[in-house]
C-alpha cells in the first residue's frame, strides 16, 4: 500500500509537469565594449577550482584583450527566459570571479563567489558583468552591449 501511494504521488508529481518548460532555453549574446582609449584585459576566475598545476587557487579560466573601440561578444544560454539579468559569461567557462586590468595597472574587479556579485571595487552606478541590470545595456541587432567609457578607465581602482 505504501509503495502505490508513492508510485501515485509520483506519477501526479510527472503530470503536472509540463515538458515544454524544461525545454524553453534562451540565449542572448552580450558585448563588452570598450569606448575607452585604453586597451584592457579581462580575467575571468573560478575561486572553487585549483590550478591542475600549481594546485592553487583561483583558477584562471579565460583572459581576453580588448583595445580601444573594440568589443567582445559572449553567448549565454539559460533556462526560462526573463530573469531580469545578463551575464558577461559563457556556459562552457563559468567565472565567479573577475577583473577588469587596463595597462596602468589600475581596473575594477568583482566576485560572486558567496551569493551576489561585490561592488566595492566596481564601477559606480553600474552592475557586476556577473550580473547585469538590463538598464546597463543597449541592444543592436539582438546582442545587448555593455560599455566601458572612458571616465571608467580615469575613475578605475589601484590594484593589488
Amino acid at each position: 500500500m505504501k509503495y502505490s501511494f508513492f508510485l501515485f504521488c509520483l506519477m501526479l508529481l510527472f503530470s503536472s509537469c509540463d515538458p515544454d518548460d524544461w525545454m524553453d532555453l534562451d540565449q542572448h549574446s552580450v558585448a563588452l565594449k570598450n569606448e575607452s582609449s585604453e586597451a584592457f584585459s579581462v580575467y575571468f576566475y573560478d575561486q572553487n577550482i585549483a590550478d591542475p598545476i600549481t594546485d592553487l587557487k583561483p583558477f584562471l579560466r579565460e583572459v581576453i584583450e580588448i583595445n580601444p573601440e573594440d568589443f567582445v561578444v559572449k553567448t549565454h544560454t539559460y533556462f526560462k527566459p526573463g530573469l531580469g539579468f545578463y551575464f558577461f559569461n559563457d556556459v562552457d567557462n563559468l567565472a565567479d570571479s573577475l577583473v577588469i586590468k587596463f595597462a596602468n595597472g589600475k581596473g575594477y574587479y568583482t566576485s560572486s563567489s558567496s551569493g551576489e556579485p561585490t561592488t566595492e571595487y566596481w564601477i559606480n552606478g553600474k552592475s557586476s558583468l556577473l550580473k547585469i541590470v538590463p538598464s546597463d545595456l543597449y541592444k543592436i541587432n539582438d546582442v545587448f552591449y555593455y560599455t566601458i567609457t572612458q571616465e571608467d578607465y580615469e575613475n578605475a581602482f589601484e590594484l593589488p
